[in-house]
C-alpha cells in the first residue's frame, strides 16, 4: 500500500489490534467465574423452571420452523415477505470498496461480569451485559451482546462455516450494527471464548463457597430459580482474537440485511469478518450439544449489493437510521 495510506491506517486506533500494543498488558482472567452459576437445561434434573422461552423454533419438522416465522404473528411478517433479510450467501453483486475503514473495539482493559443466557430463553446461547464500542463514520456503535450459531448463518460462496458468533451494537445514530466472526474447527480455542465455553460446559448447578473460596458443596438448581449465570469476559482479548486474525480489521464484508430470527427486523447494517477463529472439536461439539442447530437458511438477495473491503461507499451509508433492537 502507498506510505499516506499506511501513515493513515497508523494514526487509527484500529490499525493496532493487540490489547499489548494498544492498552498495555491485559489483566489475567480469573480462575474461576465470580458469581453462582446455574445448570442451563435444568430438565436434565427433572425440574421445570418457569422460563417465558421463545414462539418459534429452529428446527425445519415444526410448524415453528423458519419457513413457517412470518406467519405465527401479524408483526413477524417481515420473515417473509421482507426484501432484506438475513442471512445470505455472500457470492453475488460483491463490490470492492476502498473506503472501508479499519476496524477496532474499544472496550475495558480488564475482564468484567457477563451474563450468560441459555437457549432456554432465546433458543440459542447468548451473552450479554457485554462492555465497550466502536467507531464507525465517526458514529459510535456501543457492543451489548453476541449470539451463538451452529452451524454458522452466513455462507461464503456456498460453504458453511461450523459455528458463526453475531456482535450487536446499538449505534448513537439509531442504527442497529452486527458484526459477525466465524468459528472453524481446529488445534484450539481461540482465548476470548475460553471462559465462555467453560460457563456452558461447567455449569452444572449452584455452588457454595468455602472458606478458601474454592467450590464445595454442589446443589441442583431450585425450582423457579434464575438460570443466567455470570462469567469473566474480555473485551480487549476480543479485539485480539476477532480482529487481529488475518487481519480481520481490515479484512470483510458489509451490506444491509435483518436480523436472523424473529421478528426479523430490517435495517441492520452486517459486518462479516472474512477469516474464521478456531474451535476445538470438543468446545463445538459442546456448544451443539448446548443448543443444536441455531441456523437460518440463507435467504434472498433481492439486487442487494455487498460490499468488500478493498474499493466506494463508506459503511455509514449502509443502513437508514432504525430504533434500536435487542437480542
Amino acid at each position: 500500500s502507498s506510505d499516506a495510506t499506511q501513515n493513515n491506517w497508523q494514526a487509527n486506533s484500529v490499525y493496532y489490534q493487540s490489547p499489548a500494543a494498544v492498552y498495555g498488558a491485559p489483566a489475567p482472567l480469573p480462575p474461576m467465574a465470580p458469581s453462582m452459576g446455574y445448570l442451563l437445561h435444568v430438565k436434565a434434573w427433572g425440574a421445570q423452571p418457569e422460563v417465558d422461552g421463545e414462539d418459534w423454533s429452529y428446527s425445519r419438522h415444526t410448524k415453528k420452523g423458519p419457513k413457517h416465522w412470518g406467519m405465527l404473528k401479524g408483526a413477524w411478517g417481515v420473515c417473509y415477505n421482507g426484501h432484506n433479510q438475513s442471512p445470505i450467501n455472500v457470492e453475488l453483486n460483491v463490490k470492492r470498496n476502498d473506503k472501508l475503514e479499519p476496524l477496532a473495539w474499544v472496550g475495558p482493559t480488564a475482564p468484567y461480569e457477563a451474563v450468560l443466557v441459555s437457549p432456554l430463553y432465546k433458543n440459542l446461547l447468548v451473552a450479554q451485559k457485554l462492555k465497550g464500542k466502536m467507531t464507525i463514520d465517526d458514529v459510535d456503535f456501543h457492543l451489548k451482546s453476541f449470539s451463538v450459531h451452529t452451524p454458522a448463518e452466513h455462507r461464503f460462496q456456498g460453504r458453511q462455516y461450523d459455528g458463526e458468533i453475531q456482535f450487536l451494537h446499538h449505534g448513537d445514530n439509531g442504527v442497529t450494527m452486527i458484526l459477525s466472526g466465524f468459528l472453524s474447527v481446529g488445534p484450539a480455542t481461540a482465548p476470548s471464548l475460553a471462559n465462555f465455553i467453560n460457563a456452558v460446559t461447567w455449569f452444572e448447578g449452584t455452588y457454595n463457597m468455602d472458606a478458601t473460596t474454592q467450590y464445595s458443596a454442589y446443589m441442583p438448581p431450585r425450582y423457579k430459580e434464575d438460570i443466567k449465570p455470570y462469567f469473566w469476559f474480555s473485551t480487549s482479548q476480543l479485539a485480539e482474537d476477532f480482529l487481529g486474525t488475518g487481519m480481520n480489521y481490515a479484512n470483510y464484508y458489509t451490506y444491509y440485511g435483518s436480523l436472523t430470527r424473529p421478528p426479523c427486523t430490517e435495517g441492520v447494517t452486517w459486518i462479516l469478518l472474512k477469516n474464521p477463529l478456531s474451535i476445538t472439536a470438543e468446545d463445538h461439539a459442546n456448544l451443539v450439544q448446548m443448543q443444536g442447530h441455531t441456523a437460518r437458511p440463507t435467504q434472498e438477495m433481492h439486487n442487494r449489493e455487498v460490499y468488500d473491503t478493498g474499493t466506494g461507499r463508506s459503511l455509514g451509508f449502509q443502513s437508514p437510521a432504525r430504533p434500536s433492537i435487542d437480542f
